[in-house]
C-alpha cells in the first residue's frame, strides 16, 4: 500500500467515524439514549440508519433506505423484520400508502 492509499484509507476511515458519531448523537436525541435497553438489544450503526431513515421518512421503503443508507435491500429487509418481530416497528395503513411507527418502548 503506498502512502497515497494509506492516506486515502485514513481518511474514509475517519469520515466513517465522524459520521458514525453524529448518527449516535442524533440517534439518542430522537430516541433517547437507553431507547435499545427499552427492547434488550443494542443497535449498530446499519440500525440506526434504518430507524433514522423510517423516522424521517416513515413512508420510506427498504429499496429507498438501501440506497440513501448505502447497504442493500436485503439487508434492511432483515433489520426491519427483526425490528417488527421485536416490537420496535410496526406498520400502520396498507402496504401502499402506509407508514412505518417507531414504538418508543415496552409499557
Amino acid at each position: 500500500m503506498s502512502m497515497e492509499e494509506w492516506k486515502e484509507y485514513k481518511s474514509e476511515e475517519i469520515a466513517k467515524e465522524v459520521k458514525n458519531n453524529i448518527n449516535d448523537e442524533e440517534f439518542g436525541a430522537k430516541f433517547g439514549v437507553k431507547f435499545g435497553v427499552k427492547f434488550g438489544i443494542r443497535f449498530g450503526i446499519s440500525d440506526k440508519q434504518i430507524l433514522l431513515a423510517l423516522h424521517s421518512d416513515p413512508s420510506s421503503t427498504a429499496a429507498e433506505i438501501a440506497q440513501r443508507i448505502g447497504i442493500s435491500q436485503r439487508a434492511v429487509e432483515k433489520q426491519m423484520k427483526k425490528f417488527k418481530d421485536l416490537g420496535i416497528i410496526h406498520r400502520e395503513g396498507s402496504r401502499k400508502n402506509g407508514l412505518w411507527v417507531i414504538n418508543k418502548g415496552k409499557e
